[in-house]
């Protein structure tokens, strides 16, 4: 993370953030995609209590980090390259169409 969002988002709310990054990438992996209905409650749940505190402080932690994030990420992103982001985090999600074609355009190159 940059030097400055570290000004905007307490070490702690990094904490969380970072507890939660990982275990969604753990979750992917195992699971070979990104499912939400699956993966969202439980990488949720999982930062509640290893932080104590609730699923809803947790939920609003991610946001608000995710969202310092990529407002970052995206200054200076021409309208393709932010087009091309939003792509693959929709391609990224298994439970939308475009997630399910790209998962089984994966399992069918394997």
């Amino acid at each position: 993370m940059k030097g400055y969002l570290k000004m905007i988002i307490d070490i702690n709310e990094k904490k969380v953030y970072e507890f939660c990054d990982t275990k969604w990438k753990y979750y992917i992996k195992r699971d070979g995609a990104y499912y939400p209905s699956k993966h969202d409650d439980l990488v949720l749940n999982e930062a509640a209590s290893e932080f104590n505190i609730t699923f809803d402080e947790a939920k609003a932690i991610f946001n608000k980090v995710s969202n310092e994030i990529v407002q970052e990420e995206v200054k200076g992103m021409s309208q393709n390259q932010i087009r091309n982001a939003i792509k693959d985090v929709i391609e990224g999600n298994a439970e939308t169409p475009w997630g399910q074609e790209k998962l089984k355009k994966k399992k069918d190159n394997n």
